[in-house]
């Protein structure tokens, strides 16, 4: 195996890969965003970047930015891990870190790792003086939409210096060449640098995974309820669209309800001359579509505990004083009368196959592969205790819940230590089973699990990426995702199997590395 052979980098520690010293080679000369597979090494790119500038220039100053503090915190050991350089010289900058010692922490060090919100603030603050840095890397760059920091901050940096060096790192930049178009616009991109798993120069390095769609039947008892909820939510969609809220009441879901808001919101505020009443009407019932269409979801993905756990809770909040007259009405309805009776009627007698379907999964790769490593995502923290308390009590299995900060009042969240001392717990092997919200997704440096369980498909090719990428690092892996049919489970699946299908289709559009810079690379660096 070869090694990058580079004063400033520690001997033996980035593996020297043709595709990343090509990527490299462009990176150096113009903005770039880098497109790679999770896991293939796009942080030992900017690794790379972060050298060369640091050996043109002794006064070089290079910051690296990553949407969370623990990923954040990642970055910089790996940094320290591979950089011959002074640790003194390389800083971490966040929100913890008060503001009046941010203000002489960004001129005492060389390298800088931040979230772009620390970033946005101290440069509007004038503590931070973009202009200083020869090299910024946008780390989970396809977050540049939208309000985010990044677009901010890309822009006040390339107006501070003509010689300003940007470097974007994302898998997974979105299916639309719209989206890839706003990312590049947004972090002043000029090159791309894509490579998915079937490029010459990759393959090699990509292990198989295995994907695996489980069917599961839904239950009749689950079937009548959501009968219910749908009748009920057919009221409300129709009061939107005689309301002219709604264009049609098919294939509405919480997105297209949400964008209701919006409309209801700017009619509102455009005091137009539709009466005040039909405004807050029209409030009303998207409060209560929206309400019903998360019903609908919990009981089709989650199962009935998830549900009945939602419903006690806005019947809770529907007593208290201040409760919402829409919350009232709709806890009130006939059709959601009915749909708690049942609730009541069946709870403990019948819930998700997913549970069981979760524990058979566990309990198979456990006996066949004692060593195994599993890492089990679901969307909704009800499900995440319920999967815990269940796998607890299956033999062989070490199960540990991996969450975020508290989400809601009088909710236990895990702050980033405890995230931090979790995952290296679940690597030392203390724990086999890490059953994870969204935020073990994206970035963290999580061990390569030999099986990646979903509980429920997501929509987004974005987070399916980054969740399959959790295993097939280093050897061969698996990914079961259960889906429950004549469900959203179906649709979202395949929304996000279609997404990803037409990104790979633009990425190979618009990255300007065809057979012949291939070969090209390969003359240039030889092919070991």
């Amino acid at each position: 195996m070869n090694y990058v052979d580079h004063p400033l980098i520690e001997s033996e520690t980035v593996e020297a890969r043709v595709y990343q010293q090509v990527i490299f080679d462009s990176a150096r000369k113009e903005n770039t965003l880098v497109v790679l597979p999770t896991g293939l090494g796009k942080t030992e790119i900017a690794i790379m970047l972060t050298a060369h500038k640091l050996s043109e220039s002794k006064k070089s100053k290079i910051l690296m930015m990553a949407p969370t503090r623990p990923l954040v915190t990642q970055h910089e050991e790996t940094f320290k891990e591979t950089l011959n350089i002074s640790e003194e010289k390389i800083r971490t900058l966040t929100g913890k870190v008060k503001p009046e010692k941010r203000k002489g922490g960004w001129s005492e060090g060389q390298i800088f790792f931040a979230t772009p919100q620390t970033v946005e603030r101290d440069m509007v603050s004038g503590k931070f003086s973009p202009e200083d840095f020869t090299l910024m890397v946008f780390d989970e760059a396809h977050r540049a939409v939208g309000d985010y920091p990044y677009g901010f901050v890309a822009e006040s940096y390339e107006e501070s210096r003509d010689d300003s060096l940007i470097l974007a790192l994302t898998a997974s930049p979105g299916s639309s060449s719209e989206k890839i178009k706003k990312v590049k616009r947004n972090l002043r991109i000029r090159n791309v640098e894509a490579r998915t798993e079937d490029h010459p120069n990759v393959e090699e390095y990509v292990q198989e995974t295995d994907v695996e769609r489980r069917m599961l039947e839904f239950p009749e008892p689950l079937a009548k309820m959501k009968n219910f909820l749908e009748k009920q939510l057919k009221q409300h969609l129709k009061n939107l669209k005689d309301m002219d809220f709604l264009d049609s009441i098919q294939n509405v879901g919480k997105k297209e309800l949400l964008s209701v808001k919006k409309k209801i919101n700017k009619v509102r505020k455009q005091k137009s001359p539709n009466p005040p009443g039909k405004c807050f009407k029209g409030m009303m019932d998207q409060a209560s579509a929206f309400r019903l269409s998360h019903c609908i979801e919990l009981l089709e993905s989650q199962g009935l505990s998830s549900l009945k756990k939602y419903l006690d809770r806005m019947e809770e909040k529907a007593k208290k004083s201040g409760a919402s007259k829409s919350l009232r009405i709709l806890m009130n309805s006939p059709n959601v009368e009915k749909v708690k009776n049942l609730v009541d009627s069946t709870a403990g007698r019948i819930d998700n196959p997913k549970l069981e379907e979760a524990k058979k999964i566990v309990t198979k790769q456990f006996s066949e592969k004692p060593q195994s490593k599993i890492m089990l995502f679901a969307h909704y923290r009800d499900s995440i205790d319920q999967l815990y308390h269940e796998l607890k009590q299956v033999e062989d299995v070490k199960p540990t819940k991996f969450i975020g900060q508290s989400d809601r009042k009088n909710e236990d969240g895990m702050s980033q230590k405890i995230q931090k001392e979790t995952i290296q717990e679940f690597r030392d092997g203390h724990y086999n089973t890490l059953i994870s919200t969204a935020v073990g997704e994206e970035g963290l440096d999580i061990p390569s699990v030999d099986l990646a369980l979903f509980y429920e498909p997501v929509p987004s090719e974005i987070r399916s990426i980054q969740r399959r990428g959790r295993t097939g690092r280093q050897k061969p892996g698996k990914v079961i995702v259960l889906i429950m049919k004549g469900t959203r489970d179906e649709s979202f699946y395949w929304a996000a199997f279609h997404k990803e299908k037409k990104m790979r289709e633009t990425l190979k559009e618009i990255s300007k590395n065809d057979e012949s810079d291939n070969q090209k690379s390969i003359e240039e660096y030889g092919d070991d």
